[in-house]
């Protein structure tokens, strides 16, 4: 799956995406007009979603709710989950927040004082559905 933490208006990820028997190095952050769009699960179903959630797309593309995707949202009225239905659910008073397979241990480690990226790195030492090098992006 996928590491994404926030803090401190950064959002980072790992670069492993992973499916059948390829494995291939991209962010799943989308950055957009004054957003960022984290996304974990599967990269097909989540990508167009992604995509409108940063502004980037127009239209709204059809909700995958068989899919398990899951959003993390920041733009500046706030930071939001989001499922795959694209139901907001605003994050009010968390000045961190990771989802994906390895959220347990970058929200540890932000816990313990670390950076969004930091977390990641982390994660990706426990986690064996995270990898690869580590990508930040803030607005």
């Amino acid at each position: 799956m996928t590491t994404i933490a926030f803090r401190d208006g950064v959002m980072a990820c790992d670069t492993r995406m992973t499916g059948g028997f390829i494995s291939v190095v991209r962010s799943k952050i989308v950055t957009g007009h004054d957003t960022l769009v984290g996304f974990c699960g599967d990269p097909i179903a989540a990508w167009p979603s992604a995509m409108y959630l940063a502004g980037e797309l127009q239209d709204r593309p059809p909700g995958s709710g068989k899919d398990e995707v899951l959003f993390l949202l920041y733009r500046s009225s706030g930071l939001y989950l989001v499922d795959s239905e694209l139901r907001e659910l605003p994050l009010t008073g968390n000045k961190y927040y990771a989802i994906g397979s390895g959220e347990q241990a970058a929200m540890v480690a932000m816990h313990m004082g670390a950076t969004a990226a930091e977390a990641v790195k982390m994660a990706i030492k426990v986690d064996e559905n995270s990898g690869g090098r580590v990508k930040e992006y803030s607005l």
